[in-house]
């Protein structure tokens, strides 16, 4: 083996942790403040976190990050008839983040899976995690950052296998986000954020409530099953959810039952990181 030979770094990142996985796997962890809304102070520890892990990116040649649900901004973008370009997207989908979040678009990079017909899912990342990543890692053979939902989302992604029609939550330790798909194309979406010590039954009926009232909201039929990915464990879990009632459905597990060991969401998103496919913000 050359003793030049360039190495992959792969980065997790949520609000309260960063994690860097080197090429054999081997994790080094730095905590974060956990609010990311508080001026300076997070961007701060961010950068001190990726200074550490600078001595590691003398030997990268490539490095990938994947940032966590609570720190990214996911939404549904429909462009209108006569969209003809790629920048008119860009616009329509910065305009779009714009409406649902309120937050001036300097402070955010909007990416999408850009498609002419029908909607697409659009990501953003904060500014300062862009340019801090940039900064650090500015001598490295390429750099990649996407979302943790829209790795999911990616062509060899769990959310795409099989192109799947129907309802589909994708949950993690950073937060879940509920699809309808048609074909594996979204017709829409929800994202929130489950209560991280309920088991696996309450968080079933939960996300049955859930589909129900985003069905009702986007003026779909009341599903009776949602297909949920439970991302928050070493191995995923893929679970069916059999919602029954109408006013208050509950749910029926078709699946694995049993609870295994949680992972932190940087964790598993470095986990991610060393086998992410996705489109990226950088």
């Amino acid at each position: 083996m050359s003793l030049f030979r360039r190495e992959r770094l792969s980065l997790g990142l949520s609000a309260d942790e960063l994690v860097c996985l080197d090429a054999q796997g081997r994790a080094q962890c730095w905590p974060l403040p956990g609010d990311p809304t508080v001026p300076g102070v997070w961007a701060d520890a961010l950068s001190q976190a990726l200074r550490a892990v600078g001595a590691l990116e003398r030997r990268a040649g490539r490095v990938q990050v994947v940032v966590a649900n609570d720190l990214a901004q996911h939404w549904l973008c429909t462009p209108p008839g006569g969209t003809a370009s790629l920048g008119e997207l860009q616009a329509f989908a910065s305009a779009r983040r714009a409406q649902i979040h309120g937050d001036a678009p300097q402070d955010w990079r909007v990416t999408a899976d850009w498609q002419v017909g029908g909607a697409f899912l659009c990501t953003a990342v904060p500014g300062v995690v862009v340019d801090a990543l940039k900064s650090a890692f500015a001598k490295a053979g390429r750099l990649g950052i996407v979302t943790e939902l829209a790795h999911a989302w990616a062509p060899r992604g769990p959310a795409w296998q099989g192109r799947p029609t129907g309802w589909l939550c994708l949950d993690s330790a950073s937060g879940a986000a509920l699809v309808s798909l048609a074909a594996g194309r979204p017709r829409a979406l929800r994202t929130w954020r489950l209560p991280g010590q309920a088991d696996k039954a309450a968080r079933a009926s939960m996300i049955a409530a859930e589909a129900r009232r985003e069905a009702l909201r986007v003026g779909e039929a009341v599903p009776s099953q949602v297909r949920w990915l439970d991302l928050r464990h070493a191995r995923p879990q893929a679970s069916l959810i059999r919602a029954e009632g109408d006013a208050n459905p509950t749910a029926a597990l078709q699946g694995p039952a049993t609870d295994g060991p949680l992972r932190s969401a940087a964790h598993w998103c470095a986990e991610l990181a060393r086998g992410a496919q996705a489109w990226s913000v950088s």
